[in-house]
């Protein structure tokens, strides 16, 4: 069991930096919304990593329903926002330490 949680933590985190590394480049343009667009496309290729194989290999009924996706969305939204806030916004700190 623990095997399997490393491998989808890994997994997860592939997922994350692989749509971090895509974005990066095109956010650049965005200025002040750079940060959060970067959260917002992590957060989202993230919960699609998961719920896509979910819907498809389980018989869960969440992602089966279109109030499941919509569920979804609003998570990844709020996950991303607070993820560009907090993770890819430079502060002032961040800038003086290079």
């Amino acid at each position: 069991m623990v095997l399997e949680a490393v491998g989808l933590g890994a997994y997860g985190g592939a997922v994350g930096g692989f749509a971090y590394t895509l974005a990066k480049k095109p956010a650049a343009r965005l200025g002040v919304f750079r940060p959060y667009a970067l959260g917002l496309a992590c957060a989202y290729a993230y919960l699609l990593a998961f719920g896509i194989p979910l819907r498809f290999l389980t018989s869960e009924d969440a992602f089966r329903t279109t109030s499941g996706w919509v569920l979804l969305v609003i998570i990844g939204t709020v996950f991303g926002l607070l993820l560009g806030h907090f993770l890819f916004r430079k502060t002032k700190e961040n800038v003086l330490q290079g």
